[in-house]
């Protein structure tokens, strides 16, 4: 609860370094974390970094999209899939321990349970040829998963036949999005606001 509220006033920080004017929301509006003066609506993200060991290399951000439902079928709460463009405009996805911000159209997370984002790309395809050239070689499975740097257990079952390439994956498209807030300011001025934005100094004259 304290870390989502941190997001949120760390998010409005940075819009407001940019000129813009975010309004909090005094009640809970379907997840509306912030309001601009045009009317752009913003949901903030909280994560900090977290490791999977046995699974993950490196420590990654993992972001929770979905709703908490409690499931009188299955007895049991279950992680219910949201709608963001019904309700929102832009998520703002912000990893805590680097200040990272990805600012993400709100349709590209609907339908969405969750999105990872490592400090760099988590997941990489093997060179499925250079792979084969290694194993004929006479190399052992674990030295080529080495070299070719994936687990063992993917190499395997990609020279197996069990899968195939990956197929494109939400932190794929979300990874672009990253210090995107030009979005945020390009859609308010197409909203023409009531109000004149602040003239603010660039962040680089304030940090400098």
């Amino acid at each position: 609860m304290l870390q989502g509220q941190a997001g949120v006033y760390r998010v409005a920080s940075e819009l407001m370094m940019r000129g813009m004017l975010p309004c909090m929301p005094t009640t809970d509006m379907h997840g509306v974390d912030l309001i601009l003066e045009s009317g752009i609506r913003i949901q903030v993200k909280t994560a900090c970094l977290t490791t999977y060991p046995g699974k993950y290399v490196k420590p990654l951000y993992r972001f929770s999209l979905g709703r908490v439902i409690f499931s009188t079928a299955l007895g049991r709460p279950k992680n219910s899939a949201r709608n963001y463009s019904n309700t929102t405009d832009f998520v703002v996805l912000w990893g805590a321990d680097d200040n990272r911000f990805w600012i993400v159209p709100s349709h590209i997370l609907d339908g969405r349970h969750s999105v990872a984002l490592g400090t760099e790309p988590w997941y990489r395809d093997l060179d499925i040829d250079k792979a084969w050239e290694l194993k004929r070689q006479g190399r052992s499975q674990e030295s080529i998963a080495a070299e070719l740097g994936v687990h063992q257990a993917t190499l395997s079952r990609r020279l197996r036949g069990k899968i195939g390439p990956p197929k494109q994956i939400l932190a794929q498209q979300v990874r672009p999005f990253e210090s995107a807030w030009h979005l945020i300011r390009e859609a308010e001025l197409q909203r023409q606001p009531q109000g004149k934005l602040i003239e603010m100094p660039a962040v680089e004259a304030v940090a400098s």
